[in-house]
C-alpha cells in the first residue's frame, strides 16, 4: 500500500501589473492526498481546504472582496470549507467509482472593473478574441458533447458511478452600476444548497414482500439533485438584504424560498418495454413571487443601468501593444482528428446499418422480463402500465369517438386513463413530470407611503407530464384550482373580493389540455388509436367570474398606470434573435408517413362543465348569468373532410336585484341551446 501527502497552511498568489495589484488569491488549511491498495485495487484522492477567498482591484485601485466565505457558518475560519473525494473501487459503496464533493457557503460579488482588469491581465496584445457569446455556446455545447461521451462510454462498459455532492449556497450578488460602492440596487441569486445524490438499480435485498411497482423501480439507476432554499432578493444596496437573505420571506424577497426537486432514472434493463427507459420528475415547492409597480420599473431600469465586462475600459500597456505581422493559418486547410463524441457517433450510425440487415423473425419476445421480475406474474390489461403519478391516469382521448355518427353529447369527455395513448407496438421511451404545488403571484400597488397589497393570483398543483413514445408525444397539463383576489374590494362577508375562483372537488381540475400524436405507420394506428393521428382536448370544469363594477374600475386605472411606467421597456430589453439553427433542430425529425384515407389528421375537442358569471357593485347584486354542458368538436379528415359539432345543454340568466318582479330573464326549457352539425 501506498500513501502520499501534501499540506500546505497559507498560500497567496497576487497578480500585479507595473502599477498595482490586480488579484490576490489566499488559500489556508490545504491538504491533498493519495492511497493505493494493490490487494483489493482501491484508489483515493482526496482534497481539502480550511478557507480561501478572492480579492480585486476596484476604480481606485484597492483590493475589494470577489468572492469569500460567508460569515457565521459553521465551518468558515475553523473547519472545512471545501473538500472532495474520488475513489476508485470504493469499499463502502457498490459501485465502480465514487465522487464526495462539500462546500460551504460563498459570496460572489460582481465588480465590473474587477473583472475587466483580471481579463485583461491575461489578454495577450495584437489577438483577435472572439465573441464572450460564441465562446460561452461553443463552450457549452463541448461540456454536453464531452459528457455525452463519457456517458455512452460508462453504459457501454457498464460503468458505476455513486454521487455524493453537497454544495451550500453559493450566492451571487449584482450591483446596478457595476460596484456596490456606487449606490442603487442589487439582485441576490442565491440557490441556498446543492445536493446531488446517486442510486444504483438492480440490487436484490429484501424481495420477499416487494409488490410488482416496487420492483419496477429497482431496474433504474437514479440520480437525485435537490436544490434546496432557492431565493431571489432585489433591494436597495443600503439596505439589510444580507440579513434578508437569511429569512424565509421579506420585503427584498422577488422570490421567497423555495425547494426544487429533480429525479432522472435510467433503466438498467432497456430491453423490458413494459417500463419507460427514461424517467424525468421535477418537483417545485409552493412558489411565491412579489411585485408590484415601482419594483417593475426598478427593475426595467436595473436590467437597463447594469454594466457588463468592457477590457477597453482598462488602458493597455504601450510597451507590448506595438504592431507585429504574424502568418495567419487559414482552417480551411486544417483537418482536426475526430474526438471522442465524433467517434461515437460515427460507431452509432455503422451499428445501426448492420442491426437494420438483419432480419426479426416476428415470433421473437420484444418484451423480455429481466432476472429481478421473472418470479412475478404478468401484467393483465387492468394493470396500469405506468405508476409514476397518480395523475398519469387522468390522460383522456377523443380518438374513441373521431367516427361522423353515433356521437352522444350528453357526456363530459372521457377520461379513460393514460393507457389509452399506449399500445403493445407503441410504448413509452421517455416519460417525464414537471410539478408544482402552488403558484402565488402578490401584486402590490406603490404609494409614498409604500406598497399596499392588491391582487393575488394562486394557482394549485400545476403538473406538465409527457412520453415520448415509439410512434409520437403525448402531454398532459392540468391545474387543479385558480384563484384571482381582489384585496382592495371586500364581499358582503367582509372577506377580500374573488374575481375568479374554482371549487375544488375531489380530484377535479380546473383545466386539463392533452395532446396526443401517433404516427400513421404505427401498428395500432387503426385498432387502438382509431385512425387519428393528432388530437388536441380542452377540459374546463366550474368556473365563477365576479365583475365588480368598482374592482374592474379600479383594475383598468392600474393597468393603465402600469403600462405607463413600462412603455419603454421594449428599448431597454435587448433584442434576442433565435438562431435559424435551433429553428431546423426544432423541425427536424423522422418525417410522418401519409395518413390513410378516411383516417383523421387533426382532432380537437373541448368541453366546458359550468360557467358562472356575476354582475354586482359594493353591497349591490345586479345580475348572475349561469352557462353549462358546452362541448366543441372539430375533426380534419384525410379526405379534405371538415366535421364541425357543437352543443350548449344550459343557459340561464336571472336578474338578483331587490327592485325586480321577475327574477328570471333566459330559461331554457328544452335539453339544449342549440346543437349544430
Amino acid at each position: 500500500d501506498h500513501k502520499a501527502y501534501l499540506s500546505l497552511q497559507n498560500v497567496n498568489l497576487t497578480l500585479r501589473n507595473d502599477v498595482h495589484d490586480v488579484a490576490l488569491a489566499s488559500l489556508s488549511g490545504f491538504v491533498m492526498s493519495a492511497e493505493n491498495r494493490f490487494g483489493v485495487k482501491y484508489q483515493k484522492l482526496s482534497v481539502k481546504a480550511e478557507s480561501f477567498n478572492l480579492e480585486a482591484s476596484n476604480v481606485e485601485q484597492e483590493l475589494v472582496y470577489v468572492m469569500k466565505l460567508v460569515d457565521g457558518t459553521p465551518s468558515a475560519g475553523y473547519g472545512i470549507a471545501f473538500s472532495v473525494d474520488l475513489e476508485r473501487n470504493p469499499l463502502n459503496v457498490a459501485s465502480d467509482y465514487a465522487v464526495t464533493m462539500k462546500l460551504d457557503p460563498l459570496e460572489l460579488l460582481y465588480n465590473q472593473h474587477a473583472c475587466a482588469e483580471m481579463v485583461c491581465f491575461f489578454r495577450v496584445p495584437n489577438t483577435e478574441y472572439r465573441r464572450f457569446e460564441d465562446l460561452a455556446k461553443d463552450t457549452l455545447s463541448e461540456v454536453v458533447n464531452t459528457g455525452r461521451a463519457a456517458m455512452d462510454y460508462a453504459i457501454a462498459r457498464h460503468k458505476t458511478v455513486n454521487l455524493d455532492i453537497d454544495i451550500k449556497s453559493p450566492y451571487i450578488v449584482l450591483p446596478e452600476y457595476g460596484s456596490i460602492q456606487k449606490g442603487g440596487n442589487v439582485l441576490v441569486l442565491d440557490i441556498g444548497g446543492l445536493k446531488v445524490n446517486s442510486e444504483i438499480g438492480g440490487q436484490t435485498v429484501d424481495l420477499e414482500d416487494a409488490t410488482r411497482m416496487e420492483l419496477e423501480e429497482r431496474l433504474y439507476d437514479r440520480l437525485t439533485i435537490t436544490v434546496m432554499q432557492l431565493q431571489v432578493l432585489f433591494a436597495d444596496s443600503g439596505d439589510e438584504w444580507r440579513v434578508h437573505r437569511t429569512r424565509d420571506d421579506s420585503d427584498s424577497h422577488l422570490l421567497p424560498r423555495v425547494r426544487v426537486k429533480i429525479d432522472l432514472a435510467n433503466s438498467i434493463h432497456p430491453e423490458y418495454r413494459q417500463q419507460p427507459k427514461q424517467k424525468v420528475d421535477i418537483h417545485i415547492t409552493p412558489l411565491k413571487l412579489n411585485l408590484s409597480d415601482n419594483k417593475l420599473s426598478h427593475l426595467v431600469e436595473f436590467a437597463h443601468h447594469l454594466p457588463v465586462i468592457q477590457t477597453d475600459m482598462i488602458v493597455s500597456d504601450s510597451v507590448d501593444s506595438c504592431v507585429s505581422k504574424r502568418h495567419q493559418l487559414d482552417p480551411y486547410y486544417c483537418l482536426l482528428d475526430p474526438n471522442v463524441s465524433e467517434l461515437t457517433y460515427i460507431r452509432n450510425n455503422l451499428s445501426n446499418k448492420l442491426q437494420k440487415k438483419k432480419l426479426v423473425a416476428d415470433s421473437v419476445d420484444t418484451h423480455s422480463t429481466p432476472p429481478l421480475l421473472r418470479h412475478v406474474r404478468p401484467l393483465s390489461q387492468s394493470d396500469t402500465i405506468s405508476q409514476t403519478s397518480l395523475e398519469l391516469e387522468r390522460y383522456f382521448s377523443t380518438s374513441d369517438n373521431s367516427d361522423d355518427e353515433g356521437e352522444s353529447w350528453g357526456k363530459p369527455v372521457d377520461l379513460p386513463g393514460f393507457e389509452d395513448n399506449t399500445s403493445p407496438k407503441n410504448m413509452i421511451t421517455v416519460l417525464s413530470r414537471f410539478c408544482i404545488d402552488e403558484i402565488v403571484i402578490g401584486i402590490s400597488r406603490s404609494s409614498e407611503h409604500g406598497d399596499r397589497p392588491y391582487l393575488m393570483i394562486r394557482a394549485t398543483h400545476l403538473v406538465v407530464e409527457s412520453a415520448m413514445m415509439d410512434y409520437g408525444p403525448a402531454v398532459q397539463i392540468t391545474l387543479s384550482s385558480l384563484h384571482l383576489v381582489d384585496k382592495y374590494h371586500h364581499s358582503p362577508t367582509g372577506e377580500y373580493l374573488e374575481l375568479v375562483s374554482s371549487p375544488q372537488v375531489g380530484n377535479t381540475c380546473i383545466a386539463t389540455l392533452l395532446y396526443r400524436k401517433v404516427r400513421a405507420n404505427c401498428p395500432d394506428f387503426k385498432t387502438h388509436f382509431h385512425s387519428c393521428e393528432q388530437s388536441l382536448v380542452l377540459d374546463f370544469a366550474t368556473l365563477n367570474v365576479v365583475w365588480h363594477r368598482g374592482s374592474i374600475i379600479t383594475l383598468t386605472n392600474f393597468l393603465t398606470l402600469l403600462a405607463a411606467k413600462l412603455g419603454h421597456i421594449e428599448q431597454h430589453i435587448p433584442k434576442i434573435s433565435i438562431p435559424n439553427s435551433f429553428i431546423v433542430w426544432l423541425k427536424s425529425g423522422p418525417e410522418d408517413p401519409p395518413v390513410p384515407t378516411g383516417a383523421s389528421k387533426w382532432s380537437f375537442a373541448s368541453h366546458l362543465h359550468t360557467l358562472n358569471l356575476k354582475l354586482c357593485d359594493n353591497e349591490v347584486d345586479f345580475l348572475q348569468a349561469k352557462v353549462g354542458g358546452f362541448q366543441g368538436e372539430c375533426v380534419f379528415k384525410a379526405n379534405e373532410k371538415k366535421i364541425f359539432r357543437a352543443s350548449l345543454s344550459e343557459l340561464s340568466v336571472d336578474d338578483v336585484s331587490d327592485i325586480t318582479l321577475h327574477s328570471r330573464i333566459i330559461d331554457i326549457e328544452e335539453d339544449r341551446v342549440f346543437d349544430v352539425k
